[in-house]
């Protein structure tokens, strides 16, 4: 039987593209837990993101959703500013209006595509480090948290509330998960298999999960936003948007060396700031380009991830009911350990100098994410001034 290759997407366009979304999707779903907002929050956020660039957007073919770097860094800015969901939406929607402001002055042309590589990759590991560790509490059956300090300060141990149910499904997630990734037959992701595969083992022998922080929340809608302190939150935003811009703009840029690209997709900021504002306003969660293809010419894997975001919302209370956020939990650590693996730490850094900045960055991020991302505009702005 043929491999299907997802990066074949003259061969295999369709099924390549309604993998891919597939192979996020549980991404998407535990990160509305780790925002501590509940999956169905992710789940409409990237539903109003993938519908505001089918209709507007010419030529994107991307996965525009909650990203692990976005997500930690609202999380961790929400909590400074009190922790509470007014807030966090008052802050998406500030990030969003300074995205387009970014968008119309052209601000990201010349400044924001030369921040240096050691200073990126720092920032990056030390987002998937967190995460990684937080998808471990999930993993025991316990409730997580929405940053690293958090957890480790924490007075609650770890091993202290086990739940033997949920660290089975973990590493039944882990066996299916790697099962699947090294079998010839391929047509569906293993993520989504082993997700699949715990949910209905848990709905047919009806295990109880049910007091154990098992079973995603429900969705409450946020009528009002809270713009109090606005100084603090407008500062706050800055920061959230100088994620959402440099995240999205080095995977278009990404994107154009590998497809061959003259220009970039036209107006990709505008746009995403306009779909953040619209999400925020609706109590969801929106996010950045998070998954860039082989073939950014195509619009077909935009419109396949509305199609299947579309499904999992109106089938959102049947489906939730029987998945474990165990399962998810795990596929968060396994795809975090993925990317820090094969992806960040394979760039090798050979100038000493470049170390110590990377590391300086991954501490800094792990230490709290916003006192990281602080740290990072500093070293971009020292490297950017001796050039």
């Amino acid at each position: 039987m043929q491999v299907l290759n997802i990066t074949n997407y003259e061969k295999n366009l369709t099924l390549g593209s309604l993998k891919e979304v597939l192979d996020y999707l549980p991404i998407i779903l535990v990160l509305g837990i780790i925002a501590g907002f509940g999956s169905f929050t992710t789940l409409i956020g990237a539903f109003i993101l993938s519908l505001v660039f089918l209709i507007f957007g010419k030529k994107y073919s991307f996965i525009f959703a909650p990203t692990v770097a976005f997500v930690l860094s609202a999380a961790s800015i929400n909590v400074s500013l009190g922790g509470k969901s007014e807030t966090l939406f008052a802050l998406l929607f500030v990030s969003s209006l300074l995205t387009i402001l970014i968008s119309l002055l052209n601000v990201h042309k010349k400044t924001l595509l030369t921040i240096p590589k050691p200073v990126i990759s720092g920032f990056m590991t030390g987002c998937f480090v967190s995460a990684l560790m937080l998808s471990i509490p999930l993993m025991f059956g316990q409730k997580t948290f929405s940053s690293l300090p958090l957890m480790l300060n924490s007075k609650v141990s770890l091993f202290s509330n086990v739940n033997e149910i949920s660290i089975v499904f973990s590493c039944l997630t882990f066996a299916i998960y790697y099962y699947f990734s090294k079998s010839k037959i391929k047509i569906l992701p293993s993520a989504f298999l082993a997700v699949i595969f715990t949910g209905f083992i848990n709905y047919f022998y009806g295990f109880n999960l049910e007091n154990i922080y098992i079973g995603i929340k429900a969705f409450t809608p946020v009528a009002t936003a809270d713009f109090g302190h606005f100084i603090r939150l407008l500062f706050s935003g800055i920061l959230l948007s100088l994620v959402i811009v440099v995240e999205t703009l080095l995977n278009l840029k990404i994107s154009k060396k590998m497809n061959g690209m003259t220009k970039s997709p036209k107006k990709p900021l505008f746009l995403l700031g306009l779909a953040n504002a619209l999400a925020s306003i609706t109590g969801s969660v929106g996010g950045t380009l998070a998954i860039r293809n082989e073939n950014g010419k195509k619009k077909l894997l935009t419109l396949i991830e509305a199609v299947v975001l579309f499904f999992f919302i109106m089938f959102f209370e049947k489906i939730s009911s029987f998945i474990p956020i165990c399962a998810i939990g795990s596929i968060l650590f396994i795809k975090s350990y993925e990317i820090i693996k094969n992806y960040i730490l394979a760039q090798k850094i050979k100038i000493f100098s470049s170390k110590i900045i990377f590391a300086i960055c991954l501490f800094a991020t792990l230490y709290n994410v916003i006192f990281g991302l602080m740290v990072s505009i500093v070293f971009a702005l020292i490297v950017e001034t001796r050039k």
